[in-house]
């Protein structure tokens, strides 16, 4: 098949640092190209891939403190796409909205992807678009769309070879996240330090106020105070190397995220290296975690700090039996390749 995938265009694919969405339209790119599909990345221009790269950007929105009109760059890859449009089987949209409007005007077959949460003020943009096959990447995000009609629920997957498994850890626990407030930073820390444990976070910080997110300010003011690089410890961002060698030598990853999740990647990187999850029940995250076996799900910041205490009582190996069963990439490309042979075979 000939396929267009339109990434976000906020940081590389894949990313050098943070970037859960950028790194599964990756896998999932890469791995078609592997399959023999010709596959078209639509990126920033510093993304990298084995198909054919377009972009209307140089840099990456959050690596290019020059950029004056974001959006713009977005509205030209849209642009861009529509035009390509006939040249495909299948376009394949991981850019939210941008992309939404102008889907009833082509006749590719296309799959959207939603990435983030989805709130009821989006709805009707959605409901407008016919010719578009949605997809959701947890049960509770498919409840939060309704009635947006969603055609699969396909899990994210990882490729666990990159994922070394660990054994044994090394006495800390770990905040991977941007650092923002709804990721739960806060309250991370309120709860090592409640459970007098060291806690080792790794973030990135947006420094600009693109798209809504002015995350330097809330860092310095909020969570600097907090740092005293001894039991709170911040060793800034985290390429993916550092962050596998993060996630193998802690206790637990920390997941006490303040929004509706759709997916917490970061929680099935961390199972596969063998490490468990202490997470907010709240969100997907009681279909990825399975309290008393790959993790504990907690209702708030005191009882996740008791339950840091409880750490032991998880298999490691466990966690990393979990993730090779349930989120491989091999298993989420397998789903959305047999989408796409559905829309492609009802167009013809």
């Amino acid at each position: 098949m000939r396929i267009a995938q339109i990434a976000p265009l906020w940081v590389p694919v894949p990313p050098r640092t943070h970037g859960g969405t950028e790194l599964i339209v990756s896998l999932l790119t890469e791995e078609l190209i592997g399959r023999g599909h010709n596959v078209t990345l639509y990126a920033s221009g510093d993304s990298q891939t084995a198909g054919k790269l377009i972009s209307t950007c140089p840099r990456a929105i959050w690596r290019d403190p020059g950029l004056k009109d974001p959006h713009a760059c977005i509205m030209s890859l849209v642009s861009r796409v529509l035009a390509d449009a006939g040249q495909y089987d299948l376009i394949h949209n991981h850019a939210g909205f941008y992309f939404t409007p102008f889907a009833r005007h082509i006749q590719t077959p296309i799959v959207q992807t939603f990435h983030r949460p989805i709130y009821p003020e989006t709805h009707r943009l959605y409901l407008e678009t016919t010719n578009t096959a949605f997809v959701a990447i947890s049960k509770d995000q498919a409840k939060s769309a309704e009635p947006i009609p969603i055609a699969r629920v396909i899990y994210n997957g990882i490729p666990l070879d990159r994922y070394p498994f660990s054994s044994t850890s090394k006495g800390y626990l770990l905040f991977l996240s941007r650092i923002a407030p709804d990721k739960g930073i806060i309250e991370a820390i309120e709860a090592a330090r409640a459970a007098h444990r060291k806690l080792i976070i790794a973030g990135n910080i947006v420094r600009r106020k693109v798209s809504g997110h002015d995350d330097y300010d809330f860092f310095v003011r909020r969570v600097k105070p907090r740092i005293d690089g001894s039991q709170i410890v911040y060793v800034g961002e985290a390429d993916f190397g550092k962050k596998v060698e993060l996630l193998r030598g802690a206790d637990a990853l920390l997941f006490p995220v303040r929004r509706r999740e759709p997916f917490g990647l970061v929680p099935i990187e961390a199972m596969a290296c063998g490490t468990p999850v202490i997470a907010f029940r709240q969100g997907s995250t009681p279909e990825l975690i399975d309290d008393g076996i790959t993790g504990l799900l907690v209702d708030g910041v005191r009882s996740m700090a008791k339950a840091t205490g409880r750490i032991a009582t998880i298999d490691r190996n466990a966690c990393r039996r979990v993730a090779e069963e349930r989120f491989s990439a091999t298993r989420m490309v397998d789903e959305y390749e047999n989408l796409y042979r559905e829309l492609v075979s009802v167009k013809v």
